[in-house]
């Protein structure tokens, strides 16, 4: 029977035994170092790429409010300024830089106006600074396009009509909200509170002020809880700029609800921009300024 043996180690062999787990140590803390800065990397590219696309939807929502001839790259410098400022400041987004380096403006037959913007971030490394790696660049691309967007009719009985965007609308420069109706009607925008609770409900107020039609006629609607102030519109095609009065008290819109009038001059007789007679068809409703992203395809379109 052999005798049994104790496995032992020499200087030698306890010098590399250490000398391995010294290695492996400083191994794995370079790898844990890169891969504190290399998920901080991928966070930021992704709040980077938000960013990039909200300031594309925003860009392209402005340039869509303006002239036709006005849509174009140079009347965005100070727009451009505004966000590059914004988010240059490492306070508020953790950036060490921010640039807009491309901005690229199209128009087609499907989208009025389109844009593609091109973003450089640069951001501080926590830790990879230590190895002379102080700052990683990140490059992003995005795309939008406005263009108008019926409203879904959600609701109807004989007395109105009920219509719901996708996105609550925003007032933006120029007309916001176009209608198309060939009858005399008072026009009401909706926002909805409290959604989702015991208390959700729609608030709703007069839209008629905010319409280019010049013969729109003033009321006051009274029922047996309150009275307000309505405006009947009797223009076949009236668009609504909510920024067109001083005292506006629409900034928001998700809802438009469409009430059908009588008649919008006392005594019946109308002008040339009054409603014909005849044959009712269903309001058109079209938001004027919604935006999209779109892809690259798109853009090239």
């Amino acid at each position: 029977m052999k005798p049994f043996s104790i496995i032992s180690f020499n200087k030698k062999s306890k010098a590399s035994l250490a000398g391995a787990i010294i290695i492996f140590m400083v191994s794995f803390l370079i790898f844990c170092i890169c891969a504190i800065d290399t998920g901080y990397a991928v966070t930021a590219r992704y709040k980077t790429q938000k960013t990039t696309e909200t300031i594309a939807l925003y860009m392209v929502s402005y340039l869509n409010s303006l002239s036709e001839d006005k849509r174009t790259a140079e009347n965005l410098d100070s727009i451009k300024k505004h966000f590059e400022d914004l988010y240059s400041d490492y306070d508020i987004s953790g950036n060490y830089k921010f640039e807009i380096t491309e901005i690229d403006v199209k128009s087609g037959i499907k989208y009025p106006v389109k844009i593609k913007i091109t973003t450089e971030t640069s951001i501080p490394t926590k830790f990879l600074r230590y190895a002379g790696i102080g700052i990683i660049k990140i490059i992003q691309n995005s795309y939008a396009a406005a263009a108008p967007s019926d409203l879904e009719e959600t609701d109807s009985d004989e007395n109105s009509y009920t219509y719901k965007a996708d996105k609550i609308i925003t007032d933006k420069t120029g007309d916001d909200i176009s209608i198309a109706y060939n009858k005399d009607y008072f026009v009401f925008a909706g926002i909805k509170a409290n959604a989702g609770t015991e208390n959700e409900q729609i608030y709703w107020t007069d839209m008629g002020l905010y319409g280019n039609d010049s013969d729109k006629k003033h009321y006051m609607i009274e029922n047996a809880s309150s009275s307000y102030d309505a405006w009947c519109i009797s223009k076949t095609n009236t668009e609504y700029d909510f920024s067109s009065e001083k005292n506006k008290t629409i900034g928001l819109v998700q809802y438009v609800k469409i009430i059908k009038a009588d008649g919008c001059t006392p005594d019946n007789t109308k002008t040339e921009t009054d409603t014909e007679t005849g044959t009712e068809t269903k309001p058109v409703v079209t938001a004027l300024n919604s935006v999209r992203l779109i892809n690259r395809k798109t853009f090239l379109e």
